[in-house]
């Protein structure tokens, strides 16, 4: 199997994970698989790049990486609370939490590791005066 079988199967197991999942004070939180395009006002995850690397032999193979996790909101004028992002962030973060028993399932291989390595918070001027507040996590993984 190449590089994009798994990859799409580490994708597709963290989307089942969150679809649907993300629930904050009664509110539901969707999440993509791409970029949103076009102006949006509103709160939203990303699976954001995959960035992978392949080891092995010609029986046997072993993936690493990370893949970016991004919460996005575009839902406030200038001098936003961070709360609901926050919020979003760290329910996406529970629901992916490592140390439960089993996070998540890659349809034919085996999810040895799945971490959170680190993150990142930017925010930005939009041209109509709201703020874009992003959360960017890391996961790394290992499969095999």
């Amino acid at each position: 199997m190449s590089s994009t079988d798994y990859s799409t199967a580490l994708r597709t197991g963290i989307y089942t994970v969150l679809n649907g999942n993300i629930t904050i004070s009664g509110k539901t939180y969707k999440i993509y698989k791409d970029p949103v395009k076009g102006a949006t006002n509103r709160t939203y995850v990303i699976l954001g790049p995959i960035i992978d690397n392949e080891d092995g032999s010609k029986d046997s193979f072993v993936y690493t990486g990370s893949i970016a996790i991004e919460t996005v909101d575009m839902s406030q004028a200038i001098n936003p609370t961070r709360d609901l992002s926050e919020s979003v962030n760290n329910k996406v973060r529970s629901l992916l939490k490592t140390s439960k028993g089993s996070t998540f399932t890659v349809s034919g291989y085996t999810l040895t590791v799945f971490r959170h390595g680190g993150s990142t918070r930017l925010s930005e001027q939009l041209p109509d005066k709201r703020i874009s507040y992003r959360i960017i996590d890391i996961y790394e993984y290992v499969i095999q």
